[in-house]
Parts: C-alpha cells; structure tokens; sequence
C-alpha cells in the first residue's frame, strides 16, 4: 500500500488500513506505546522533539541519561542537545533536516502486527532547530505542529506552508495535534524583526554584552 497516495483511492486505502488496526486496539501514535513527540517518559518505539525548550524536553535529563530508543530532532537540536543533556547517548540521535522524510517501521504493542509511518519534518519557526512532525502512512495523516509561528508577512513561513502541502500531497489531516497556548486574540506579539532589532540595541548598549553566535530559525 503507497504511504504517499497521489490519488483519492490511496487516500482511502490509508483510511481504511487506519481503522483497521484502531479495531485491533492500536490508536493514534502519540498516544499508543508507538511514537511519543515531546514525550520522554519511555514505553514507545520511536521518539521525536519538537525543541529545546525546558517545557518540551521533560524526561531527557532522567538519571542515567537516555537510552530508550531513537530520538529524531533537527540537526540544529542535535548539535545542542548534548550541550544540554550530557547523558543523551549520541548514538540515538536521528537528526531529521526540515523538509527531510524518515520512514519507520513499527509494531503494534498489541497484536505485533507491523505498522509502517512515513514523518516529515516542517519548519515550525519558533526557536532555532523547532519543527512540527507530519505523520502518514498505516495510522492515518496526524500533524504535530509543537510550538510555532507563522506570521503573514514571513518569506519563510510561507515557504514552510508550501512544505507541508507538498508533503500532504493532496491528503488531509485526519489528527491534529495543535499548541495553541498563546493563541488568544489578548495576547500581541510584535513581529520578529521588531524584537530581534530591539535585543541588537539592547546588547549594544549593554555593559555586560559579550559577542555571541546567533542560530537560524
């Protein structure tokens, strides 16, 4: 069965299949000893991180360092996560470039039927290195967008839409995992250009400021 229908037909084929293993007791992959995403508590297959950010990375720093399985992230969250957790093994680290697919083959904790996913990595623009996950395959399309910002008026907010309806290729999401924890018409941030404009003055004009490297979003 294709992962990447180019047609309706394929597009039900994977509907089909998704209800098929949610009858034999598998569900959604974030939620089913599967896939876990900003989830680090062990128990699944395959593990993916958004960021770095402190409130997406509980679990990696458990004592004894991680060792559950692989752990997918962009080449800029590897390079800084062994900075920040010391005890990852490098060795699991899947650095997954925005845009870049990864094919993985599961098995259903229930039935040890297989289950084959497709993950495509989106830029999320909200730190250096985030990304959202898009999921396809056997369990259906899900989308995890972890944190993000896409503003109008950004080149590379619409080149990063562009990639995710490139990787859709015509499918719909079937699941969304969304953070919207900011998403409340009270709360206004200023653009990207403002802020980093007003963090240059302020380091400037800084009596502590020391040279520093800036990562791309």
């Amino acid at each position: 069965m294709p992962l990447f229908p180019s047609s309706p037909k394929g597009q039900n084929s994977n509907r089909r299949r998704a209800r098929e293993l949610r009858r034999e007791g598998v569900g959604p992959a974030m939620d089913e000893g599967l896939v876990s995403v900003d989830k680090f508590s062990g128990g699944s297959q395959a593990y993916f991180l958004t960021h770095l950010h402190q409130d997406h990375t509980r679990g990696l720093g458990a004592a004894g360092g991680w060792r559950h399985g692989p752990l997918y992230c962009s080449p800029v969250t590897a390079r800084l996560l062994p900075t920040r957790f010391p005890g990852v093994d490098a060795s699991l680290l899947r650095p997954l470039a925005p845009g870049a697919s990864a094919s993985l083959s599961l098995s259903s904790p229930s039935t040890g039927r297989a289950v084959s996913v497709v993950v495509t990595a989106i830029p999320a623009l909200h730190c250096p290195g985030s990304l959202m996950y898009l999921f396809r395959g056997d369990l259906g399309c899900m989308l995890y967008t972890g944190d993000f910002r896409w503003e109008l008026r950004c080149k590379r907010a619409r080149a990063a839409k562009k990639a995710l309806l490139d990787a859709l290729a015509g499918d719909t999401v079937d699941v969304l995992y969304l953070d919207n924890t900011y998403c409340h018409p009270s709360l206004s941030f200023p653009p990207r250009p403002i802020v980093a404009e007003q963090v240059s003055f302020a380091a400037s004009v800084s009596n502590v400021w020391r040279p520093c490297q800036f990562l791309p979003f």
